[in-house]
């Protein structure tokens, strides 16, 4: 995927200001996990052309995805866990089905929420829906062990 987004930033910096070309790497950088770059992206392309149902339908998912996952941080940080893990869900069945790494995020964030209330079933479950997304996701291997010593 890196490679692939290092040859839009190539053809792009060629002159190539495509909006094809800029929607996808809008989608490589939303499945890099760089939500607010894949939305200023997809807006470049929307104000030259604001009939681009392509890009207005996966800038509306994004928006809504962001806003979601940006109530369930702030409910987190404050403390309200339960709100933060509804927040976390809503933010998961927004997440496109394609996008692994980000939804292996929105899984771990919930299962960090579910142990701050000692729902250690919950949080091994949800770990383990984020390394079935993400093999390499060292932060839920650990969190997925300690709720398990704690089950």
């Amino acid at each position: 995927m890196e490679e692939a987004y290092a040859l839009t930033t190539k053809l792009m910096r060629l002159g190539l200001d495509i909006p094809n070309l800029i929607l996808t790497k809008a989608k490589y950088l939303f499945g890099m996990g760089n939500l607010e770059d894949s939305i200023k992206h997809l807006r470049r392309i929307l104000s030259g052309d604001p009939d681009d149902k392509k890009a207005f339908g996966l800038l509306k998912v994004l928006r809504a995805l962001d806003k979601k996952k940006k109530e369930a941080d702030v409910s987190f940080k404050s403390q309200q866990f339960k709100k933060a893990i509804e927040l976390y869900g809503e933010a998961i069945d927004l997440c496109p089905t394609d996008n692994d790494a980000y939804r292996a995020k929105l899984f771990f964030n919930r299962a960090v929420a579910n142990s701050k209330l000692r729902n250690h079933e919950e949080c091994v479950g949800d770990c383990t829906k984020a390394l079935d997304l993400d093999k390499d996701y060292t932060k839920a291997y650990l969190r997925r062990a300690s709720s398990n010593l704690m089950v």
